[in-house]
Formats: structure tokens, C-alpha cells, sequence
């Protein structure tokens, strides 16, 4: 009897752990700058809010240091006031503006788009 439980407690270990493993040729995806635009321009609301919490986790991230005290590529100072609205719109004007650079991934595209409205002086 032991031996039975044994050999199916390793049988249900060994598919537990098959099934959490990952290839090894899997890649992390990214968000182009064009995909977040397509949700960003949606009406639907669920990909809008994906939208705005893209664009708010970006500036986020900007306006702070990293853990050991260095700024990332840029760092964004908000005026009181500016809202979750501002920073979408600012992003999709930059958009429009270099639709050329929407290929790449949207974290640099956010980046950019922010600090050339927000960057601190």
C-alpha cells in the first residue's frame, strides 16, 4: 500500500512540476509603441484602463530613483494637477507626432513622450 502512494504521489509531483516548467526558447513580449496607441485610441474600457496603467506605471518609474540612488533614462517632474488624462494625451500627441518610432517598445516611447513635456529643470 505504501508503495502505491508513493508511486502516485511522485507521479502527481512529476506533472505538477512538467506543467509549471517553461520552454527554454521562450522570450519575454513586449508592448510596441503602435499596440499601445491602438489601446490607448480604443473606446473600449478595458483596453483604455490597460492604457492608462501602462502609461502611469512608465511615469511612475521616471519620476523616482532606482534602489542604489541613479535616475533612470529620464527623470519626470509632475506640476500639481496633472492627472491620469494629461499623461495619456501627452503620450498619443507624441504618438501622432513620431509615428515613425512606433515599432519600438512603448516603455521608450512613454519615456520620451513624457519627458518632452515633463522633464525636470
Amino acid at each position: 500500500m505504501k508503495l502505491r502512494f508513493y508511486g502516485a504521489s511522485m507521479i502527481l509531483i512529476s506533472a505538477i512540476a512538467g506543467s509549471a516548467s517553461v520552454p527554454a526558447s521562450a522570450e519575454p513580449t513586449f508592448v510596441s509603441g503602435l499596440e499601445l496607441m491602438q489601446q490607448c485610441s480604443t473606446r473600449r474600457a478595458n483596453a483604455f484602463d490597460a492604457c492608462n496603467n501602462y502609461i502611469r506605471g512608465v511615469a511612475d518609474s521616471y519620476s523616482e530613483t532606482s534602489l542604489d540612488g541613479s535616475t533612470f533614462a529620464y527623470k519626470l517632474c509632475f506640476p500639481v494637477g496633472v492627472d491620469d488624462s494629461v499623461l495619456v494625451n501627452t503620450v498619443l500627441d507624441y504618438m501622432k507626432l513620431k509615428s515613425t518610432n512606433l515599432q519600438t517598445k512603448a516603455s521608450r516611447v512613454v519615456g520620451a513622450a513624457l519627458a518632452a513635456r515633463f522633464s525636470c529643470k
